[in-house]
C-alpha cells in the first residue's frame, strides 16, 4: 500500500511535468525525442524513426531495411490484410469518385519489402509500384508492412498512375509524379491524424526534384485552378 502512495505521490508532484522514457522505463531527467505518438525518449538513447509509422523508435530493437531505413518492432509483425486493404481502397475511390474520377479496372497485390525489391532497380526502394495494361491487366502493388494512413497515401498516388496509363497521358515525369503525389496530399488532408499532418509537411518540404518539386508545381497549378484546371492541364499530354 505504501508503495502504491508514493507511486501516485510521484505521478502527482512529477507525472504532469514530467515524462517516461518508452526505452527505459525511467522519468526523463535530460533532453529528449517525442513523436506524434505520444512516444518519449531520454536524449541519450540511440533512436532513430520507424519509416512506416514516423514513431521514434529504438535502433537497437529495430530492423534496418535497406534502402528503406529503421521498421520498428510493432510495424515488422503487423501486415495490411486484403479485407482492411479493400476498406482503405474504398475510401480512396470514394474520395476520387466526390472529384469525378473513374480508373481502368485493375488487381492488387499486397507485397513484402522483399518482393518490392525484385521489382524495382537496385538501391532503390518503393512503397507502391503501378504497371500498366501491356497483358491486358492493370496491377497496383503496395508494401504490406504500412501504417494505414501510409497504405492510403501510397494506393492515392498508384491509382493516379493507373489513370494516366488508361487516358493515354505522357507527361514528363515531374509533371507525371507529381500529379499522382497531389492525389496523395489531398487524400492525406482529409485524415485529421498527426500521422497524416507529419505526412504533409515531408511532401510540402520534400526537396527531391521529382516528387517535391513536381508535386510543388502541379500543387500550384491546383492553388489557382482547383482540380478541373489540373486535369486539363495533365489532358495537355495526351498522346
Amino acid at each position: 500500500m505504501a508503495g502504491d502512495v508514493s507511486k501516485w505521490l510521484h505521478e502527482l508532484l512529477h507525472g504532469m511535468k514530467e515524462k517516461k522514457c518508452f526505452i527505459c522505463g525511467e522519468y526523463i531527467r535530460t533532453s529528449y525525442y517525442s513523436d506524434h505518438n505520444g512516444h518519449y525518449a531520454c536524449g541519450n538513447h540511440d533512436v532513430g524513426t520507424c519509416f512506416v509509422c514516423l514513431s521514434i523508435c529504438d535502433k537497437k530493437n529495430s530492423i534496418n531495411v535497406p534502402n528503406y531505413g529503421l521498421i520498428c518492432p510493432e510495424c515488422a509483425k503487423k501486415n495490411i490484410d486484403e479485407n482492411l486493404a479493400l476498406r482503405l481502397i474504398q475510401y480512396v475511390n470514394n474520395f476520387y469518385i466526390k472529384l469525378g474520377m473513374s480508373f481502368p479496372g485493375h488487381k492488387l497485390y499486397l507485397v513484402s519489402i522483399d518482393e518490392m525489391n525484385k521489382r524495382i532497380d537496385e538501391g532503390d526502394s518503393a512503397l507502391g509500384l503501378a504497371y500498366n495494361n501491356y497483358d491486358g491487366i492493370y496491377r497496383v502493388c503496395v508494401l504490406k508492412h504500412l501504417s494505414k494512413i501510409a497504405f492510403a497515401g501510397v494506393f492515392a498516388h498508384e491509382i493516379l498512375h493507373l489513370w494516366q496509363y488508361g487516358k493515354r497521358i505522357n507527361a514528363p515525369k515531374h509533371i507525371c509524379e507529381g500529379f499522382c503525389n497531389l492525389g496523395k496530399y489531398l487524400v492525406l488532408c482529409t485524415i485529421n491524424k498527426e500521422e497524416a499532418k507529419l505526412r504533409i509537411s515531408g511532401m510540402l518540404s520534400d526537396p527531391d526534384p521529382i516528387y517535391g518539386e513536381g508535386f510543388r508545381i502541379v500543387k500550384e497549378v491546383y492553388d489557382r485552378t482547383g482540380w478541373n484546371g489540373v486535369i486539363n492541364m495533365m489532358k495537355q499530354y495526351k498522346v
